[in-house]
This record gives C-alpha cells, structure tokens and sequence, in this order.
C-alpha cells in the first residue's frame, strides 16, 4: 500500500473512532437525563390510613385532672393529733370574713437554673424557703406522702412568717400587758400565744380568737404536718400581710425543736379557728382596778367564743381596743347595785345570763357551747 493510500485509511480509522466516541456520548446523556428527573420530583405523599367511623367516635377525649383536695385534706388531718372538723375551723362570723384563700403559689418545680443543697433540718443557710412555694434555686429535703399531700391544703391558708416575740415566757396572769389585756391564760395558751398585724387586729375585735398554725418552714421537722393552736393575745405594728409574732416556747414546739435563737423566725400556715377543744371550766371576769362609781370596766378571758355584747343589769357595755367592756359615766354615778344580772351574747348569738352578788373577780358558772 503506498503512502497516500495508508494516509486514507488511517484518516477513515480515526474519523470512525471519533464518530463512535460522539455516540456513546449521546446515548449515556439521553439516559441520565430521565433519572435525574426522576430524582428531582418529589415522591408522592404516604396517606395516613382513615379510622374506620365507629373506631374515631369510641375513641374518648383524655381525662380531666383529678381532683385530689378532698382527700389531700383528709390525709393532713388524719396525720394531725387535735382532727378538727376542717382546716379553717369554727369561727364567728366576723372572723370568718377576713378569712380568705391565699393566691396559687409556684411549687418551684422545673427550670434549669443552677441548684443547691438545702441544709439539714434544723438549721439554714441564707433564705428563708418554704414547702409550699420553694424557689427554683432550692432543692428540698425528701417529702413523706402526708407532707406531699398536705401542700394542695395549705396553699389555701394564709401564709406568711412568723417571729418569736421578746417575752420568752408568761405566766397565767401575765399577757394583761398586751395589747388585748386578756387577764388570764390558761396553761396551753400561756405557752401558745400569737400577735396579729394590725390591719387584721381591727383594734381589738379578734382578742380571744384562736388561730391553727403549721410550720412550713424547710428546716421545721415535719413540715406541712407538725401544728398547733395559739391564742390571739397582741398585735403587731411591723408585721405585714399575713405575718405573725408567736409565744417563744410554742414555736419550739411547732417546730420541732428549731434553736429560736438562731432561727427566730419561720415561715407559716396558718387558718383561723374555734379555741373551744382547748378551752375548760367557766368564763373569767376581772374588774378593771380603775372602777369607781363613774367608771366600770369588765375583763372577760377563757372564753370558747369571741363576746358580741355585754349587759349588766340592763345597761349595755362599751367595747374597748384595750380588752375590756367598760360603762363610762363623767360626772355622773353609775346607777347599779346588787345583786347583779350579766348577760353575754357571742358572736354566734348564743345568750348566757348569770347572776352576781359583786363585782370582784370570779369564775362565773356559764361557759359558750
């Protein structure tokens, strides 16, 4: 083969070799083409299969929360020695109209804020913190179920901070000196006595009335469950709200033996309620030692319920801010001799009537139901 021959053949061979190549090419675009489409759409939606009718009509809507007060109540009760017929308690009418729901508290659970120990019971370290509306900061002791159930219940009761009073002791006869003059005081209420804010105070119109406090205090021992009875005696010009100033000895006891001297002050629960389960024998009357013939004024202490109205022969007498019933005559004689008739009404109208042959002091024969 000469040398112009063997150019058009090997041109023929490398032109066919191109040609080839080219089509190759063409057949593998057309085919990647459909594929990619194919992946760029988007799969068609799954649909959820339908519930048949009758099986989407049984279906029920969820629960609602359950309604545990009652029995949260009937656990705090059941774990409390005294078992009154319920948390606030008997009252007059005029106490019972300052008794009011305490607004829902946070119970502090939840959140992600940085927390701490609390200390041991019995003794703090930095805020006061109660169980009923802990901060997110605090982590609290372990709860019994009588404690976890008594927080709903407590909730609804007044809460503030109660602070022990300077007197670390009374005698029976030593609370005259306090705002309410009471004059006598029997062995529990000598012990368990408390001073109201001034706004609940109402110059004097709750002496006598009896209040049921709980320790709700995180280092209170048995907190939420551990309470007493206290007696109202005082008032308190720096208390505010819901703040209390308690007899020393019966906040030991309330909280189970926190040292009040390092602790004097706690936080609280508290409701008003009857004195009577702790109240025995008759009604005390002590003459005020500033009577004359112008002036009487009659001291009424252990009593079971709160005086409404006074009476001695007929004459009305005069409640004062200062614990006594007095008949107040300037210039004028009081026209009474003996024997005398006394009539007490309570403020649940119930009337007693006895008669007296002086005025001096005395147990009278009659006591409120």
């Amino acid at each position: 083969m000469g040398a112009r021959a063997w150019q058009q053949v090997r041109g023929s061979r490398r032109g066919a070799l191109l040609l080839l190549a080219a089509l190759l090419l063409l057949a593998g675009a057309q085919a990647v083409a459909p594929a990619a489409e194919a992946a760029a759409a988007p799969a068609p939606a799954e649909e959820a299969p339908a519930l048949p009718p009758a099986t989407a009509a049984a279906r029920p809507p969820p629960p609602p929360p359950k309604d545990d007060l009652a029995d949260a109540e009937a656990a705090l009760l059941e774990a409390d020695g005294d078992r009154p017929s319920s948390l606030a308690g008997e009252v007059p009418d005029d106490v019972a109209a300052l008794i009011g729901d305490s607004p829902a508290q946070t119970d502090g659970e939840g959140g992600k804020q940085p927390v701490k120990e609390l200390p041991p019971v019995g003794e703090r370290q930095g805020e006061l913190v109660s169980i009923l509306r802990p901060p997110r900061s605090a982590i609290l002791p372990p709860l019994s179920d009588a404690q976890k159930a008594a927080i709903p219940v407590l909730r609804k009761a007044r809460q503030g901070t109660a602070t022990v009073v300077y007197q670390r002791s009374v005698g029976n006869l030593d609370a005259a000196s306090m705002a309410c003059g009471i004059t006598f005081l029997n062995n529990h209420f000598a012990q368990h006595f408390v001073g109201l804010p001034v706004e609940l105070f109402r110059d004097g119109l709750l002496c006598g009335a009896c209040v049921r406090m709980w320790c709700v205090d995180s280092i209170c021992e048995g907190a939420g469950i551990r309470n007493a009875t206290f007696m109202v005696t005082d008032s308190c010009n720096d208390c505010k709200k819901n703040d209390l100033v308690v007899a020393a000895k019966g906040m030991t006891g309330l909280s189970g033996g926190v040292n009040i001297n390092r602790n004097p002050t706690l936080q609280v629960a508290w409701a008003f309620q009857s004195c009577a389960p702790l109240i025995s024998g008759g009604i005390k009357m002590m003459p005020s030692d500033q009577t004359s013939s112008k002036f009487l004024g009659l001291q009424f202490s252990n009593l079971k319920a709160l005086l409404k109205s006074v009476t001695l022969n007929n004459i009305p007498l005069e409640r004062t801010n200062y614990g006594y019933w007095v008949i107040d005559t300037p210039g004028k004689n009081i026209e009474l001799r003996p024997p005398y008739t006394l009539v007490l009404v309570s403020a649940q109208n119930q009337r007693l009537a006895t008669r007296l042959e002086s005025l001096k002091p005395q147990t009278l024969d009659v006591q409120f139901g």
